[in-house]
């Protein structure tokens, strides 16, 4: 509710009264029909009202109210999930939620019930292999703008909970100035590109969602993957670092459906741009890990394989 107040007042305030009236009142027809208190007419009656330039303004706005519902929906299971009891007793902790819909309670069923070994699982879970394919059809693809202003606000999102339970009046504010900012510039944001674009323009947009979001989220799951492993199976039953259950594909570039502006030369150059990026993500991380181990005492193992007087 917050969010959705703070996108009506930057509608309010960019677009004007008049429009955000006139939102207000297809939301008001739109919820009572879904309620049972109103009837799909009467929203069919106020449409028809609109002009062209209604209909793009009404649209922007529940297009981004949906999204703005969407990311506090998932803030909310984030929240909760983190909140919910560890079920398991003594030392042990779950690094997953013990729901039927997680890894963490498929794992307890399948002990539980028999169906299956620690043993057995460990070795299904070190071998499978899920491959996601990534497109770039247009209705799919969104700006990097706006998937950074989405990222934005589900990071203010979780700094307010954590300002809330701790923080000053100051650091409160200081978020709730941040989060208006943020909401107001993805109304204020177009939300789609004004040039046709290529295909290989096409295709980087289309692998922002590797960058903006898989680069961490992957590791993060695969990490808890490796504990819960640990705790439901057993020592030494943890996820091998050769293991890679999640693996990831592109049709971006290379997908010959009819397009005649593929050719092999554009897939070259898409396959080319998408190593450089992947190389860049890698040396980001290498950087940050070079200023991280400043330790300069090593292990015999380690000082056999690097050279034992080097020091970097």
């Amino acid at each position: 509710k917050t969010m959705g107040a703070i996108l009506g007042s930057s509608i309010r305030s960019t677009a004007g009264t008049a429009v955000f009236n006139q939102v207000e009142q297809l939301r008001s027809l739109t919820k009572a029909w879904r309620e049972g208190s109103g009837s799909l007419s009467d929203v069919q009656r106020e449409v028809r009202k609109f002009t062209n330039q209604d209909l793009l303004t009404n649209a922007r706005a529940f297009a981004h109210f949906l999204r703005l519902a969407n990311v506090a929906e998932s803030h909310h299971r984030v929240r909760m999930l983190s909140k919910q009891d560890d079920s398991a007793t003594g030392s042990t902790v779950r690094a997953l939620p013990d729901k039927p819909d997680s890894c963490g309670g498929a794992i307890s069923s399948l002990l539980s019930s028999g169906a299956a070994s620690a043993s057995e699982i460990f070795e299904a879970l070190s071998t499978q292999r899920t491959e996601l394919i990534l497109t770039a059809h247009p209705t799919e693809v969104n700006r990097k703008t706006l998937l950074n202003h989405t990222s934005a606000i589900q990071s203010l999102l979780a700094e307010a909970d954590l300002h809330r339970s701790g923080g000053t009046k100051y650091s409160q504010m200081e978020v709730d100035s941040r989060l208006r900012s943020s909401i107001s510039s993805v109304w204020q944001s177009d939300e789609v590109s004004r040039f046709k674009p290529t295909v290989q323009s096409e295709a980087h947009r289309g692998t922002l969602v590797v960058s903006s979001v898989l680069w961490r989220a992957v590791p993060s799951f695969l990490r808890k993957l490796d504990a819960e492993m640990v705790s439901a199976l057993g020592p030494g039953m943890g996820l091998p670092l050769s293991a890679a259950p999640v693996a990831f594909g592109s049709w971006m570039g290379g997908d010959r459906d009819g397009n005649p502006n593929v050719t092999h030369n554009v897939t070259r150059e898409v396959a080319l741009a998408n190593r450089i990026t992947a190389g860049g993500l890698v040396m980001g991380d290498l950087g940050r890990l070079h200023e991280e181990l400043s330790v300069t005492n090593a292990s015999e193992e380690v000082a056999e394989r690097v050279g034992g007087g080097t020091r970097e």
